[in-house]
């Protein structure tokens, strides 16, 4: 995939998020005050991610609504995954056999709001940008013979990981009172540029799931 092809993609998220929020804008004025929740500033920590390699950790976010309506905001989550691999194959491990890799996350993009009745509970999606940094472990066969019958062993090496990619958010928001944020989210996508040890991948699938709370102000 190209970087035009890629940045096409991309606008075109944003534009489709826009232009389904923009038939909501007459509707948000009708709401009701007493559903009306306070501040245009939200900061969350998430004790619950995981992602597309089966990683769990956890993360923070901050968000910042850009209009008076609250239909757009800005979002910035930063997530971590922290994995350990009891396995006697890594070629690199330690004496316990315990090889930790992690990874880093942080997705700059955007969220839109679309109307419900009440504003104690709203859905949102929006493009973003996705930056993956870490590592993970790759695979190479061994033969540990060289009589038939050969016995091969899968051996694993820690590479280092950098992916970008594009991201659609969706997020279930939920402010039980007009400060206390509950939220849940599921973001799919793809991957731009895939590196493995300074080497160009294919491109591959993109998702994270988390589970947030956190302060509205």
């Amino acid at each position: 995939m190209n970087l035009k092809t890629f940045f096409t993609v991309f606008l075109s998220l944003c534009c489709f998020t826009s232009a389904m929020a923009g038939g909501h804008l007459k509707a948000a004025d009708n709401d009701d005050n007493d559903n009306k929740v306070t501040g245009n500033t939200i900061l969350a920590f998430a004790p619950l991610v995981a992602t597309e390699s089966g990683n769990i950790g956890l993360g923070f976010s901050y968000e910042k609504m850009l209009d008076k309506k609250g239909m757009f905001a800005m979002y910035l989550p930063v997530y971590a995954t922290f994995t350990s691999n009891n396995n006697s194959n890594y070629t690199n491990n330690s004496s316990s056999g315990i090889i930790p890799h992690n990874m880093f996350y942080f997705g700059p993009g955007m969220k839109v709001y679309t109307h419900s009745k009440s504003e104690r509970v709203k859905y949102a999606l929006g493009p973003s940008l996705l930056f993956e940094v870490g590592q993970k472990p790759v695979s190479h066969p061994d033969t540990t013979s060289t009589v038939y019958p050969y016995t091969t062993t899968n051996y694993y090496d820690l590479k280092s990981t950098f992916v970008m990619g594009i991201m659609l958010n969706n997020s279930l928001n939920m402010y039980p009172t007009p400060h206390l944020y509950v939220g849940m989210e599921f973001n799919f996508g793809f991957s731009y540029i895939n590196m493995v040890d300074g080497a160009y991948q294919s491109t591959t699938g993109l998702m994270q799931f988390a589970v947030k709370m956190g302060y509205r102000y």
